[in-house]
C-alpha cells in the first residue's frame, strides 16, 4: 500500500498488522514531507516570433521569487526583472532596441519556498 502526500508537513501515521493466527499489533510514527525546489535555466533562445523559444526566463519548482539581470559583452545591463513570470524577449529594455545575436551573461538570485536564496551566473545565447 502507498500514499501520496499533496502538501509538505508532518503527518501522523499508524500501522495495524494482523497475522494468520489473529495476533495483531499497532505501530505509531510520524512522516515528515519536505518540499523540493528545482531551478531550470536554458542556455539559448530564439526571439524570432515563431512561437518556439521566443523568450528567456528562469523557471522551476518550488520557487517564490527571483531577481534576474542580463548583461551584454560590455557589462551593460540589457534586462532586469524581479518578477518570476517576466521573460526576456531579446530587446534591450533600457535603450529599446533589439539585441544582436551574441552570448549574454545572466545573474539570477532565486528564493525557494523555504526562504533559502540561491544565486546562479551563466551564459545564454541569443540566436535568430
Amino acid at each position: 500500500m502507498q500514499h501520496t502526500y499533496e502538501q509538505t508537513g508532518n503527518y501522523p501515521i499508524t500501522l495495524y498488522v494482523m497475522n494468520d493466527y489473529g495476533c495483531s499489533d499497532t505501530a505509531y510514527s510520524e512522516v515528515i514531507i519536505e518540499g523540493a525546489s528545482t531551478v531550470y535555466i536554458p542556455n539559448a533562445f530564439t526571439p524570432n516570433g515563431d512561437g518556439k523559444n521566443d523568450t528567456f526566463s528562469v523557471y522551476g519548482i518550488g520557487l517564490n521569487d527571483a531577481d534576474l539581470v542580463i548583461f551584454n559583452r560590455w557589462g551593460n545591463a540589457v534586462f532586469r526583472t524581479s518578477n518570476l513570470n517576466e521573460a526576456w524577449d531579446g530587446k534591450d529594455h533600457f535603450s529599446g532596441g533589439d539585441c544582436p545575436v551574441d552570448v549574454y551573461i545572466y545573474n539570477v538570485k532565486v528564493k525557494n519556498f523555504n526562504g533559502e536564496t540561491q544565486e546562479f551566473t551563466g551564459r545564454v545565447t541569443l540566436l535568430n
